[in-house]
């Protein structure tokens, strides 16, 4: 469109982390994003429902709109993240494996104590790294982390 490309979809969310904890007047965030890409990288704009969801039936609480625009950094301002990637990314491809497969046997999760989750995964990216996690220990190990967690 205008010669840009771009994607959008909209999916009902839960509350953003900052919220479920402080509000109730609303359950249910209603987002649609929208990734514009450009010459010199892209924009996600997002338009937001709070909704009330109660016996069927959606009550708009409030609309907000948001705009985050990022630019293509140079190669050279990436090389960390390119070396990480590297160095780790069969590691990572085994969570995506283990996650797809929990994914497509439940249609919700939450999560528990998803800050240990994490730590725990980027601990197992360490061990990856360093060889004293094989990949064939990798998406059992994960798989069972993933168990922990996973509701």
């Amino acid at each position: 469109m205008n010669g840009k490309t771009q994607w959008e979809n909209t999916a009902d969310a839960p509350l953003p982390r900052r919220e479920y904890t402080q509000r109730s007047d609303y359950n249910i965030l209603n987002r649609t994003n929208r990734i514009v890409v450009n010459k010199d990288g892209y924009e996600h704009i997002q338009d937001n429902r709070k909704v009330l969801r109660e016996n069927e039936t959606d009550k708009i609480i409030a609309e907000e709109k948001g705009l985050n625009a990022y630019e293509k950094v140079s190669d050279e301002d990436c090389e960390a993240a390119t070396k990480y990637w590297q160095e780790h990314h069969g590691f990572w491809e085994a969570v995506q494996q283990e996650w797809d497969k929990l994914l497509s046997a439940k249609s919700t999760v939450k999560l528990v104590e998803d800050t240990a989750l994490m730590n725990t995964l980027f601990k197992m990216a360490d061990e990856w790294k360093a060889k004293t996690l094989t990949a064939a220990d990798a998406n059992t190990k994960v798989a069972a982390l993933l168990t922990k967690h996973v509701q």
